[in-house]
Protein backbone atom coordinates (compact mmCIF):
# COMPACT_ATOMS: atom_id res chain seq x y z
CA UNK A 1 0.00 0.00 0.00
CA UNK A 2 1.20 3.67 -1.13
CA UNK A 3 0.78 6.47 0.15
CA UNK A 4 -0.91 9.58 -1.54
CA UNK A 5 -1.54 13.09 -1.33
CA UNK A 6 -4.43 15.13 -2.76
CA UNK A 7 -3.38 18.51 -4.64
CA UNK A 8 -4.40 21.15 -6.81
CA UNK A 9 -2.58 22.17 -9.82
CA UNK A 10 -4.26 24.65 -12.02
CA UNK A 11 -7.36 24.92 -10.44
CA UNK A 12 -7.81 20.62 -10.87
CA UNK A 13 -7.82 18.22 -8.20
CA UNK A 14 -5.57 15.70 -8.67
CA UNK A 15 -4.45 12.22 -6.45
CA UNK A 16 -0.46 11.80 -6.44
CA UNK A 17 2.17 8.66 -4.74
CA UNK A 18 3.44 10.12 -2.02
CA UNK A 19 7.02 9.78 -4.01
CA UNK A 20 5.56 11.64 -7.24
CA UNK A 21 4.63 14.57 -5.19
CA UNK A 22 7.61 14.88 -3.38
CA UNK A 23 9.34 14.62 -6.97
CA UNK A 24 6.57 17.43 -8.45
CA UNK A 25 6.76 19.90 -5.20
CA UNK A 26 10.39 20.30 -5.82
CA UNK A 27 10.31 20.90 -8.70
CA UNK A 28 7.54 23.50 -8.64
CA UNK A 29 9.64 24.99 -5.57
CA UNK A 30 12.78 24.99 -7.87
CA UNK A 31 10.81 26.69 -10.56
CA UNK A 32 9.49 29.16 -7.71
CA UNK A 33 12.95 30.23 -6.81
CA UNK A 34 13.81 30.71 -10.52
CA UNK A 35 11.59 32.55 -11.06
CA UNK A 36 11.27 34.92 -7.62
CA UNK A 37 11.68 38.52 -7.86
CA UNK A 38 11.57 38.51 -11.98
CA UNK A 39 9.10 40.28 -13.83
CA UNK A 40 6.04 38.63 -14.27
CA UNK A 41 7.35 35.84 -12.09
CA UNK A 42 4.09 34.79 -10.26
CA UNK A 43 1.76 34.66 -13.85
CA UNK A 44 4.54 32.48 -15.45
CA UNK A 45 4.54 29.74 -12.52
CA UNK A 46 0.45 30.47 -13.06
CA UNK A 47 1.01 29.51 -16.87
CA UNK A 48 3.27 26.18 -15.95
CA UNK A 49 0.59 24.78 -13.34
CA UNK A 50 -1.86 25.13 -15.91
CA UNK A 51 0.48 23.16 -18.08
CA UNK A 52 1.58 20.24 -15.85
CA UNK A 53 -2.75 20.03 -14.73
CA UNK A 54 -2.89 19.42 -18.73
CA UNK A 55 0.24 17.03 -19.01
CA UNK A 56 -1.05 14.99 -15.95
CA UNK A 57 -4.56 14.87 -16.97
CA UNK A 58 -3.35 14.18 -20.75
CA UNK A 59 -0.93 11.10 -19.06
CA UNK A 60 -3.64 9.81 -16.77
CA UNK A 61 -7.19 11.01 -17.11
CA UNK A 62 -9.20 11.92 -14.69
CA UNK A 63 -9.61 9.75 -11.12
CA UNK A 64 -6.69 8.13 -11.53
CA UNK A 65 -3.53 8.40 -8.86
CA UNK A 66 -0.06 9.74 -10.86
CA UNK A 67 2.61 8.33 -10.51
CA UNK A 68 6.33 9.09 -10.14
CA UNK A 69 7.31 8.21 -13.47
CA UNK A 70 4.67 10.04 -15.15
CA UNK A 71 6.28 13.30 -12.74
CA UNK A 72 9.03 12.84 -14.31
CA UNK A 73 7.89 12.66 -17.85
CA UNK A 74 6.33 15.87 -17.19
CA UNK A 75 9.56 17.59 -15.83
CA UNK A 76 11.43 16.08 -18.96
CA UNK A 77 9.21 17.28 -21.32
CA UNK A 78 9.02 21.39 -19.12
CA UNK A 79 12.69 20.97 -18.93
CA UNK A 80 14.83 22.06 -15.95
CA UNK A 81 15.93 26.02 -14.63
CA UNK A 82 19.26 24.80 -15.39
CA UNK A 83 18.74 24.62 -18.95
CA UNK A 84 17.23 27.83 -19.06
CA UNK A 85 20.94 29.41 -17.14
CA UNK A 86 23.39 27.80 -19.61
CA UNK A 87 21.54 29.19 -22.31
CA UNK A 88 19.99 26.05 -23.94
CA UNK A 89 17.40 27.30 -26.89
CA UNK A 90 14.44 25.40 -27.21
CA UNK A 91 13.12 23.91 -30.41
CA UNK A 92 10.66 26.91 -30.37
CA UNK A 93 13.27 29.55 -30.48
CA UNK A 94 15.70 27.23 -32.69
CA UNK A 95 12.30 27.16 -35.08
CA UNK A 96 12.56 23.56 -35.49
CA UNK A 97 8.79 22.91 -34.30
CA UNK A 98 6.78 22.28 -37.49
CA UNK A 99 3.04 24.20 -37.62
CA UNK A 100 0.68 21.78 -37.99
CA UNK A 101 -3.61 22.95 -39.01
CA UNK A 102 -5.52 21.43 -36.18
CA UNK A 103 -9.11 22.26 -35.16
CA UNK A 104 -8.74 24.59 -31.89
CA UNK A 105 -11.31 22.91 -29.19
CA UNK A 106 -10.37 25.22 -27.08
CA UNK A 107 -11.21 28.33 -28.23
CA UNK A 108 -13.99 26.66 -31.00
CA UNK A 109 -17.54 28.32 -31.25
CA UNK A 110 -18.62 25.59 -33.73
CA UNK A 111 -16.16 22.88 -34.59
CA UNK A 112 -13.01 24.95 -33.75
CA UNK A 113 -12.00 25.41 -37.57
CA UNK A 114 -12.04 28.98 -37.67
CA UNK A 115 -9.57 29.78 -34.29
CA UNK A 116 -7.52 26.50 -35.67
CA UNK A 117 -6.53 28.52 -38.70
CA UNK A 118 -5.81 31.61 -36.60
CA UNK A 119 -3.63 29.77 -35.17
CA UNK A 120 -2.09 28.33 -37.92
CA UNK A 121 -1.42 31.70 -39.78
CA UNK A 122 -0.91 33.78 -36.42
CA UNK A 123 -3.48 35.86 -36.56
CA UNK A 124 -6.73 36.85 -34.58
CA UNK A 125 -9.40 34.47 -34.58
CA UNK A 126 -12.01 37.58 -34.04
CA UNK A 127 -10.81 38.68 -37.39
CA UNK A 128 -11.27 35.46 -39.11
CA UNK A 129 -14.67 35.08 -37.83
CA UNK A 130 -15.90 38.45 -39.08
CA UNK A 131 -14.01 38.18 -42.56
CA UNK A 132 -15.88 34.84 -42.56
CA UNK A 133 -19.50 36.64 -41.47
CA UNK A 134 -19.41 39.22 -44.67
CA UNK A 135 -18.51 36.74 -47.10
CA UNK A 136 -21.51 33.89 -45.80
CA UNK A 137 -23.59 37.11 -45.93
CA UNK A 138 -22.15 38.04 -49.36
CA UNK A 139 -22.98 34.34 -50.77
CA UNK A 140 -26.53 35.10 -49.33
CA UNK A 141 -26.98 37.89 -51.71
CA UNK A 142 -25.19 36.56 -54.38
CA UNK A 143 -27.68 33.56 -54.24
CA UNK A 144 -30.41 35.01 -54.30
CA UNK A 145 -29.74 37.01 -57.63
CA UNK A 146 -28.69 33.79 -59.49
CA UNK A 147 -31.39 31.97 -57.90
CA UNK A 148 -29.31 29.20 -56.94
CA UNK A 149 -28.47 28.12 -53.75
CA UNK A 150 -25.13 26.74 -54.96
CA UNK A 151 -22.71 29.64 -53.49
CA UNK A 152 -24.26 28.97 -49.65
CA UNK A 153 -23.54 24.96 -50.36
CA UNK A 154 -20.26 25.51 -51.20
CA UNK A 155 -19.56 27.57 -47.97
CA UNK A 156 -20.87 25.12 -45.60
CA UNK A 157 -19.23 22.36 -48.01
CA UNK A 158 -16.00 23.26 -47.45
CA UNK A 159 -16.64 23.96 -43.75
CA UNK A 160 -17.53 20.29 -43.75
CA UNK A 161 -14.69 19.47 -45.77
CA UNK A 162 -12.20 21.25 -43.05
CA UNK A 163 -14.23 19.60 -40.32
CA UNK A 164 -13.95 16.54 -41.29
CA UNK A 165 -10.66 16.29 -42.70
CA UNK A 166 -8.48 18.47 -40.13
CA UNK A 167 -7.95 16.71 -36.57
CA UNK A 168 -8.86 18.06 -33.42
CA UNK A 169 -5.88 19.50 -31.30
CA UNK A 170 -6.65 16.83 -28.40
CA UNK A 171 -3.35 16.58 -26.32
CA UNK A 172 -0.25 19.37 -25.62
CA UNK A 173 1.67 19.05 -28.02
CA UNK A 174 -1.01 18.99 -30.09
CA UNK A 175 -2.12 22.28 -29.57
CA UNK A 176 1.59 24.03 -29.22
CA UNK A 177 2.34 22.68 -32.54
CA UNK A 178 -0.75 24.46 -33.37
CA UNK A 179 1.13 27.26 -32.78
CA UNK A 180 4.50 26.06 -34.10
CA UNK A 181 5.36 26.17 -30.22
CA UNK A 182 7.62 24.02 -27.71
CA UNK A 183 6.23 22.28 -24.45
CA UNK A 184 8.77 23.37 -22.13
CA UNK A 185 9.04 26.33 -19.79
CA UNK A 186 11.17 28.70 -22.15
CA UNK A 187 7.88 28.60 -24.43
CA UNK A 188 5.77 29.74 -21.75
CA UNK A 189 7.60 32.01 -20.65
CA UNK A 190 8.11 33.68 -24.12
CA UNK A 191 4.46 33.63 -24.75
CA UNK A 192 4.17 35.45 -21.55
CA UNK A 193 6.54 38.05 -22.42
CA UNK A 194 4.46 38.53 -25.60
CA UNK A 195 1.59 39.03 -23.94
CA UNK A 196 3.35 42.01 -22.09
CA UNK A 197 5.46 43.30 -24.76
CA UNK A 198 6.69 46.73 -25.18
CA UNK A 199 3.81 47.25 -28.08
CA UNK A 200 1.27 46.93 -25.62
CA UNK A 201 2.86 48.35 -22.33
CA UNK A 202 3.48 51.59 -24.01
CA UNK A 203 0.64 51.80 -26.52
CA UNK A 204 -2.35 50.75 -24.51
CA UNK A 205 -4.66 53.35 -25.87
CA UNK A 206 -3.74 51.19 -29.23
CA UNK A 207 -4.83 47.42 -27.61
CA UNK A 208 -7.65 48.89 -25.78
CA UNK A 209 -9.25 50.47 -29.15
CA UNK A 210 -8.66 47.72 -31.01
CA UNK A 211 -10.66 45.48 -28.32
CA UNK A 212 -13.44 47.62 -28.41
CA UNK A 213 -13.44 47.26 -32.33
CA UNK A 214 -13.40 43.76 -32.00
CA UNK A 215 -16.23 43.79 -29.06
CA UNK A 216 -18.50 46.24 -31.48
CA UNK A 217 -17.97 44.04 -34.26
CA UNK A 218 -18.71 41.00 -32.11
CA UNK A 219 -22.07 42.67 -30.96
CA UNK A 220 -23.20 44.07 -34.29
CA UNK A 221 -22.34 40.51 -36.03
CA UNK A 222 -24.01 38.91 -32.82
CA UNK A 223 -27.45 40.88 -33.37
CA UNK A 224 -27.43 40.79 -37.09
CA UNK A 225 -26.98 37.18 -37.11
CA UNK A 226 -29.92 36.56 -34.07
CA UNK A 227 -32.55 38.80 -36.02
CA UNK A 228 -31.63 36.93 -39.16
CA UNK A 229 -31.89 33.45 -37.17
CA UNK A 230 -35.11 34.97 -35.79
CA UNK A 231 -36.96 36.40 -38.49
CA UNK A 232 -36.24 32.67 -40.64
CA UNK A 233 -37.88 31.23 -37.96
CA UNK A 234 -40.63 32.76 -37.78
CA UNK A 235 -40.83 32.91 -41.86
CA UNK A 236 -40.67 29.06 -41.40
CA UNK A 237 -43.45 28.66 -38.95
CA UNK A 238 -46.15 30.73 -40.54
CA UNK A 239 -45.07 28.85 -43.73
CA UNK A 240 -45.26 25.36 -42.26
CA UNK A 241 -48.09 26.29 -39.42
CA UNK A 242 -49.38 29.87 -39.61
CA UNK A 243 -50.27 29.74 -43.32
CA UNK A 244 -53.86 28.76 -43.66
CA UNK A 245 -54.23 28.43 -47.26
CA UNK A 246 -58.19 27.44 -46.99
CA UNK A 247 -60.18 25.77 -44.37
CA UNK A 248 -57.40 25.13 -42.14
CA UNK A 249 -55.11 23.25 -45.15
CA UNK A 250 -51.56 24.80 -44.59
CA UNK A 251 -48.93 24.09 -47.33
CA UNK A 252 -46.69 21.27 -46.13
CA UNK A 253 -50.92 19.20 -46.41
CA UNK A 254 -50.20 19.22 -50.17
CA UNK A 255 -47.71 17.02 -49.68
CA UNK A 256 -50.49 14.19 -48.90
CA UNK A 257 -51.91 14.81 -52.06
CA UNK A 258 -49.22 13.85 -53.68
CA UNK A 259 -47.41 9.84 -55.10
CA UNK A 260 -44.56 9.51 -52.89
CA UNK A 261 -43.87 6.36 -53.15
CA UNK A 262 -43.39 4.40 -50.08
CA UNK A 263 -42.19 7.47 -47.78
CA UNK A 264 -44.32 8.46 -45.41
CA UNK A 265 -45.44 12.03 -45.84
CA UNK A 266 -45.67 12.97 -42.04
CA UNK A 267 -42.00 11.81 -41.58
CA UNK A 268 -41.05 13.83 -44.99
CA UNK A 269 -42.58 17.14 -43.72
CA UNK A 270 -41.03 16.21 -40.42
CA UNK A 271 -37.69 16.16 -42.58
CA UNK A 272 -38.03 19.37 -44.24
CA UNK A 273 -39.30 21.83 -41.12
CA UNK A 274 -35.92 20.21 -39.49
CA UNK A 275 -33.84 21.22 -42.68
CA UNK A 276 -35.13 24.74 -42.24
CA UNK A 277 -35.03 25.48 -38.59
CA UNK A 278 -31.46 23.63 -37.70
CA UNK A 279 -29.67 25.73 -39.14
CA UNK A 280 -31.21 29.18 -38.15
CA UNK A 281 -31.13 27.59 -34.44
CA UNK A 282 -27.54 27.51 -35.25
CA UNK A 283 -26.95 31.20 -36.58
CA UNK A 284 -29.69 32.49 -33.47
CA UNK A 285 -26.81 30.07 -31.03
CA UNK A 286 -23.80 31.57 -32.73
CA UNK A 287 -25.30 35.35 -32.34
CA UNK A 288 -26.39 34.79 -28.83
CA UNK A 289 -22.37 33.65 -28.05
CA UNK A 290 -21.22 37.14 -30.17
CA UNK A 291 -23.72 38.97 -27.98
CA UNK A 292 -23.16 37.36 -24.99
CA UNK A 293 -19.44 36.72 -25.64
CA UNK A 294 -19.87 33.14 -24.55
CA UNK A 295 -17.85 29.98 -25.12
CA UNK A 296 -19.34 27.59 -27.56
CA UNK A 297 -20.05 24.26 -26.23
CA UNK A 298 -21.06 21.23 -28.39
CA UNK A 299 -24.41 22.75 -28.81
CA UNK A 300 -23.31 24.15 -32.41
CA UNK A 301 -21.50 21.31 -33.70
CA UNK A 302 -23.88 18.74 -32.30
CA UNK A 303 -27.16 21.23 -34.47
CA UNK A 304 -24.22 20.86 -37.58
CA UNK A 305 -24.23 17.39 -37.46
CA UNK A 306 -27.94 16.69 -36.77
CA UNK A 307 -28.55 19.26 -39.40
CA UNK A 308 -25.99 16.95 -42.31
CA UNK A 309 -27.68 14.11 -41.21
CA UNK A 310 -31.14 16.01 -42.02
CA UNK A 311 -29.98 16.89 -45.33
CA UNK A 312 -28.90 13.45 -46.12
CA UNK A 313 -31.59 11.74 -44.80
CA UNK A 314 -34.13 14.18 -46.74
CA UNK A 315 -31.99 13.87 -50.04
CA UNK A 316 -32.29 9.68 -49.82
CA UNK A 317 -36.12 10.30 -48.89
CA UNK A 318 -36.40 12.38 -51.72
CA UNK A 319 -34.76 9.87 -54.09
CA UNK A 320 -37.12 7.36 -52.82
CA UNK A 321 -40.54 9.25 -52.86
CA UNK A 322 -39.31 11.21 -56.13
CA UNK A 323 -37.88 8.34 -58.46
CA UNK A 324 -41.19 7.99 -60.16
CA UNK A 325 -40.88 11.56 -61.39
CA UNK A 326 -37.37 10.32 -62.97
CA UNK A 327 -38.72 10.56 -66.68
CA UNK A 328 -41.74 12.63 -67.80
CA UNK A 329 -42.81 12.20 -71.29
CA UNK A 330 -45.81 13.95 -73.46
CA UNK A 331 -47.79 12.54 -76.24
CA UNK A 332 -49.43 14.74 -78.66
CA UNK A 333 -52.74 13.29 -80.58
CA UNK A 334 -53.55 15.72 -83.44
CA UNK A 335 -57.11 16.14 -85.04
CA UNK A 336 -57.89 17.95 -87.73
CA UNK A 337 -60.74 20.59 -87.77
CA UNK A 338 -62.69 19.44 -90.73
CA UNK A 339 -62.82 15.77 -88.81
CA UNK A 340 -64.52 17.14 -86.18
CA UNK A 341 -68.41 18.42 -85.80
CA UNK A 342 -68.07 21.60 -85.42
CA UNK A 343 -65.56 22.24 -88.64
CA UNK A 344 -67.68 25.08 -90.32
CA UNK A 345 -68.48 26.78 -86.85
CA UNK A 346 -67.63 30.89 -86.40
CA UNK A 347 -67.75 30.13 -82.70
CA UNK A 348 -65.69 27.17 -80.93
CA UNK A 349 -67.18 26.56 -77.53
CA UNK A 350 -65.16 24.49 -75.21
CA UNK A 351 -67.59 23.55 -72.11
CA UNK A 352 -66.46 22.44 -68.85
CA UNK A 353 -68.02 19.85 -67.37
CA UNK A 354 -69.34 20.84 -64.10
CA UNK A 355 -68.33 19.39 -60.68
CA UNK A 356 -70.56 20.03 -57.38
CA UNK A 357 -67.32 21.60 -55.81
CA UNK A 358 -66.90 24.60 -58.10
CA UNK A 359 -68.68 27.04 -55.44
CA UNK A 360 -66.27 26.01 -52.84
CA UNK A 361 -62.80 27.13 -54.12
CA UNK A 362 -62.21 28.22 -58.05
CA UNK A 363 -58.73 28.96 -59.32
CA UNK A 364 -57.99 30.57 -62.73
CA UNK A 365 -55.33 31.52 -64.88
CA UNK A 366 -56.42 33.45 -68.13
CA UNK A 367 -55.15 35.41 -70.77
CA UNK A 368 -55.17 36.26 -74.71
CA UNK A 369 -54.03 32.57 -75.15
CA UNK A 370 -54.47 30.46 -72.73
CA UNK A 371 -57.25 29.30 -69.82
CA UNK A 372 -56.22 27.40 -66.43
CA UNK A 373 -59.17 26.57 -64.27
CA UNK A 374 -58.81 24.15 -61.24
CA UNK A 375 -61.48 23.49 -57.81
CA UNK A 376 -60.96 22.22 -54.68
CA UNK A 377 -63.83 20.97 -52.71
CA UNK A 378 -63.41 19.81 -49.19
CA UNK A 379 -64.84 16.77 -47.95
CA UNK A 380 -65.24 14.71 -44.75
CA UNK A 381 -62.03 12.66 -45.49
CA UNK A 382 -59.62 15.52 -46.88
CA UNK A 383 -59.79 18.28 -50.05
CA UNK A 384 -60.92 17.04 -53.36
CA UNK A 385 -58.42 18.65 -56.18
CA UNK A 386 -60.37 19.13 -59.21
CA UNK A 387 -58.07 19.94 -62.62
CA UNK A 388 -59.37 20.58 -65.79
CA UNK A 389 -56.56 20.29 -68.73
CA UNK A 390 -55.20 23.58 -69.87
CA UNK A 391 -56.56 25.54 -72.97
CA UNK A 392 -54.03 27.20 -75.46
CA UNK A 393 -55.28 29.18 -78.28
CA UNK A 394 -52.73 29.76 -81.05
CA UNK A 395 -54.08 31.98 -84.23
CA UNK A 396 -53.25 30.69 -87.64
CA UNK A 397 -52.77 32.71 -90.98
CA UNK A 398 -56.13 32.62 -93.16
CA UNK A 399 -56.07 29.74 -95.09
CA UNK A 400 -53.93 27.48 -93.08
CA UNK A 401 -55.26 24.26 -91.95
CA UNK A 402 -56.92 24.21 -88.35
CA UNK A 403 -56.42 21.81 -85.71
CA UNK A 404 -56.45 20.49 -82.70
CA UNK A 405 -53.54 19.19 -80.52
CA UNK A 406 -54.47 17.08 -77.22
CA UNK A 407 -51.50 16.73 -75.13
CA UNK A 408 -51.31 13.69 -72.40
CA UNK A 409 -48.81 13.57 -69.96
CA UNK A 410 -47.05 10.49 -68.30
CA UNK A 411 -44.14 9.74 -65.81
CA UNK A 412 -42.21 6.08 -65.43
CA UNK A 413 -39.50 5.61 -62.93
CA UNK A 414 -37.65 3.60 -65.99
CA UNK A 415 -37.30 5.37 -69.19
CA UNK A 416 -38.63 7.96 -71.19
CA UNK A 417 -40.28 5.33 -73.75
CA UNK A 418 -42.51 3.97 -71.03
CA UNK A 419 -43.24 7.51 -70.16
CA UNK A 420 -44.01 7.92 -73.56
CA UNK A 421 -46.23 4.73 -73.89
CA UNK A 422 -48.01 5.43 -70.69
CA UNK A 423 -49.40 8.95 -71.62
CA UNK A 424 -50.02 7.48 -74.79
CA UNK A 425 -52.63 4.73 -73.02
CA UNK A 426 -54.13 7.43 -71.21
CA UNK A 427 -57.83 8.85 -71.79
CA UNK A 428 -58.46 11.68 -73.64
CA UNK A 429 -60.65 14.12 -71.39
CA UNK A 430 -61.92 15.56 -74.31
CA UNK A 431 -65.27 14.95 -76.38
CA UNK A 432 -66.59 16.56 -79.35
CA UNK A 433 -70.44 17.75 -80.15
CA UNK A 434 -71.61 20.02 -83.04
CA UNK A 435 -71.32 23.13 -81.17
CA UNK A 436 -67.61 22.24 -80.04
CA UNK A 437 -65.63 20.89 -77.17
CA UNK A 438 -66.27 19.11 -73.67
CA UNK A 439 -63.92 18.70 -70.88
CA UNK A 440 -63.51 16.61 -68.23
CA UNK A 441 -61.73 16.60 -64.89
CA UNK A 442 -58.90 14.80 -62.99
CA UNK A 443 -59.82 14.74 -59.44
CA UNK A 444 -57.51 14.07 -56.94
CA UNK A 445 -57.77 13.14 -53.11
CA UNK A 446 -55.59 10.96 -50.54
CA UNK A 447 -57.10 7.81 -52.26
CA UNK A 448 -56.08 9.06 -55.61
CA UNK A 449 -52.83 11.21 -55.26
CA UNK A 450 -51.47 13.55 -57.79
CA UNK A 451 -49.22 11.75 -60.37
CA UNK A 452 -48.82 13.25 -63.57
CA UNK A 453 -48.99 16.18 -65.35
CA UNK A 454 -51.88 17.90 -66.25
CA UNK A 455 -53.31 17.58 -69.81
CA UNK A 456 -53.34 20.46 -72.36
CA UNK A 457 -55.44 21.32 -74.97
CA UNK A 458 -54.12 23.47 -78.07
CA UNK A 459 -56.72 25.00 -80.55
CA UNK A 460 -54.49 26.38 -83.98
CA UNK A 461 -57.35 28.43 -85.30
CA UNK A 462 -57.37 31.87 -87.66
CA UNK A 463 -58.21 34.81 -86.04
CA UNK A 464 -61.83 35.23 -87.31
CA UNK A 465 -62.62 32.24 -85.67
CA UNK A 466 -64.08 33.03 -81.94
CA UNK A 467 -63.34 30.52 -78.81
CA UNK A 468 -65.49 30.91 -75.68
CA UNK A 469 -65.49 29.04 -72.61
CA UNK A 470 -68.50 28.10 -70.32
CA UNK A 471 -69.60 26.26 -67.69
CA UNK A 472 -66.39 27.66 -65.11
CA UNK A 473 -65.52 31.35 -65.41
CA UNK A 474 -66.65 32.44 -68.86
CA UNK A 475 -63.70 33.47 -71.22
CA UNK A 476 -63.57 34.94 -74.34
CA UNK A 477 -59.69 35.07 -75.05
CA UNK A 478 -60.10 38.66 -75.98
CA UNK A 479 -59.10 40.16 -72.77
CA UNK A 480 -56.95 39.04 -69.44
CA UNK A 481 -59.48 37.83 -66.77
CA UNK A 482 -57.93 39.47 -63.51
CA UNK A 483 -61.02 39.75 -60.24
CA UNK A 484 -60.77 41.83 -57.38
CA UNK A 485 -60.11 38.20 -55.30
CA UNK A 486 -56.78 37.74 -53.90
CA UNK A 487 -53.73 35.95 -56.00
CA UNK A 488 -53.14 32.41 -55.21
CA UNK A 489 -49.92 30.75 -56.73
CA UNK A 490 -50.34 30.89 -60.41
CA UNK A 491 -53.98 32.41 -60.53
CA UNK A 492 -56.46 33.94 -59.09
CA UNK A 493 -58.46 33.05 -56.04
CA UNK A 494 -62.46 32.93 -56.62
CA UNK A 495 -65.51 32.29 -54.50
Amino acid sequence: MKKVEKISIGNMAFTLEEDAFLLLDSYIGRLEKYYEGKEGGDEIIKDIEERIAELITEACGDNTVVSSGVVEKIISTLGETEEMCDGNVSDADSGTIRKRLFRDPSNRMIGGVLSGISAYFGIDPSILRISVLVISILMFFVAGSVNSPFPIILLLALYVIFLICVPKARTVAQRCAMRGVSEDIRDIETQWERRTSSYYSHQPGHSELWLAIKRAFSLVAGIILSIMALSGLVAVSVFALGIDLFNDFYALDLLDYVEMGDVNPLFYKILLVLSAVLPLLAVLYLGVLLVFRLKGKYIGLSLFVLWLLCIGTLAFCSVRAFNDYSHVSRYSHEMSMNELPFADADTIYIDMVPYDGWKVRKMLSAGRSYYKFYCIDEAEDGFRFVLYPKIIVNRIDEGDEAFIEYDKYAVSEYSDSEAFYLAKSRNMLMEADSTGISLSPVVYSKENKFRNGADAIRLYVPENVEVRVRGAIDHDFRKYLINDDCDFLSGILGY
